[in-house]
């Protein structure tokens, strides 16, 4: 659902840092799994699993370029570090 019709409460919400991505799909849905691993360690710790539709995840594809675009036009091209 779009911003202007949703209202959004944040109770109890919690943040996790995330430097690991793992995407997985079926016929029904797309599964994103969130994980940290330190820079030095091959272990990836998953501490949370997003499970979405193929609608949903063309939108959240659609959200995340936008904010790639408007983050780059605030604080400039965002360069890619292969060793983190």
């Amino acid at each position: 659902m779009d911003d202007d019709v949703v209202v959004w409460q944040n109770s109890g919400l919690q943040g996790h840092y995330a430097n690991c991505f793992r995407v997985g799909c079926n016929a029904f849905e797309f599964m994103i799994d969130f994980a940290q691993a330190a820079a030095n360690n091959q272990v990836a710790e998953v501490h949370t699993r997003i499970i979405l539709n193929p609608v949903c995840g063309r939108r959240l594809l659609r959200l995340l370029f936008k904010s790639i675009e408007q983050y780059e036009q605030a604080h400039g091209t965002i360069h890619e570090d292969l060793e983190t």
